[in-house]
């Protein structure tokens, strides 16, 4: 009975310690859960709060861009005029260029075509730089405004049959920005130079100065003159203008041809009869007074005076 009792008693108080254990791990688990639970809220908490605020400021920002680039968008559509096309993007500045052309032209009558072709150049503004007539051709080197450049070549072609023409452009526009900013940068210096004449401290520094400006205007003069030279090229393109006769046209006449070559060879007949005299009366003029040096020389030393027999006759021995 004491057993029963004994082990009656071990047994619920082994339940009363196992329940009030089981209890303990219940409430430890649910209070690490809760404790868990509540860092991870105030995380989570405290990273969108930061978000929030990363938001708020990334958003400042871009607002603050957008509305600069549309207040700049703003001016500068003030400051320019509204674009009349689709395409509003600004156009490059105008390229420079040299323009040439070389043409060859069959014409009729070469006398008439060269009283043409002088007039079609004066009434455009230009002007021929070189002009060459032979028996049945012709060359002409004309400089003509650039902007009537092309009228004028439309112009030489009805003269007559083209046979040959080429037009070439060579774009200068950088060489020509290139003299003018090098002038304008050789002018500042020189005016820079020219202040540092007044606070010259010695005479070395003095004359190394005016060298230098010396110098300076010197470089100046030649780019200017290679500007000019460039602009001259610009505004007037050159045509080089060939014009002949019709093949066998111009051989037909062999009487002209054979008188022409009769009076070639007349002016080199007096040519060398001009020549011949100016080398007579240079001999005249030369040999006639030493011919008469040598001729006394001779009266006086061996002739009839013989003043040079004599003296070495003299100087001979005794009785000879």
């Amino acid at each position: 009975m004491q057993i029963v009792i004994l082990t009656a008693v071990i047994t619920w108080v082994y339940n009363v310690m196992r329940r009030t254990f089981m209890k303990r791990i219940v409430y430890g688990l649910c209070l690490v859960i809760l404790l868990v639970s509540a860092c991870g809220r105030s995380r989570d908490e405290a990273a969108l709060a930061a978000n929030e605020r990363v938001a708020a400021t990334s958003g400042a920002v871009f607002g603050a861009e957008v509305d600069s680039s549309v207040s700049m968008k703003g001016e500068q559509a003030g400051d320019l005029p509204a674009p009349s096309a689709p395409e509003a993007a600004q156009l490059p500045p105008e390229r420079l260029q040299v323009r040439n052309a070389n043409m060859s032209v069959e014409v009729a009558n070469l006398a008439k075509i060269e009283d043409a072709i002088h007039e079609e150049v004066r009434l455009v503004g230009g002007y021929i730089a070189s002009a060459r007539i032979f028996e049945s051709t012709g060359l002409f080197v004309c400089k003509i405004p650039q902007e009537k450049f092309d009228g004028f070549i439309e112009k030489i072609e009805t003269m007559g049959a083209v046979k040959n023409k080429e037009i070439s452009a060579e774009d200068v526009t950088n060489q020509f920005y290139d003299l003018e900013n090098r002038i304008k940068n050789r002018r500042i210096l020189l005016e820079r130079y020219r202040s540092y004449l007044a606070r010259a401290a010695t005479t070395n520094d003095l004359i190394n100065i005016e060298h230098t400006i010396n110098n300076l205007m010197t470089e100046i003069d030649s780019l200017e003159g290679s500007m000019k030279n460039l602009s001259n090229q610009i505004s007037y393109s050159t045509l080089t203008l060939s014009v002949q006769l019709p093949p066998g046209q111009g051989s037909v006449f062999t009487l002209p041809s054979f008188i022409g070559g009769l009076r070639g060879a007349g002016e080199f007949f007096l040519i060398f009869l001009y020549y011949l005299v100016i080398v007579f009366l240079y001999i005249l003029a030369i040999g006639i007074p030493l011919l008469l040096l040598a001729g006394l020389v001779y009266f006086v030393g061996f002739g009839r005076i013989g003043l040079i027999l004599k003296f070495f006759r003299a100087l001979g021995p005794k009785g000879k």
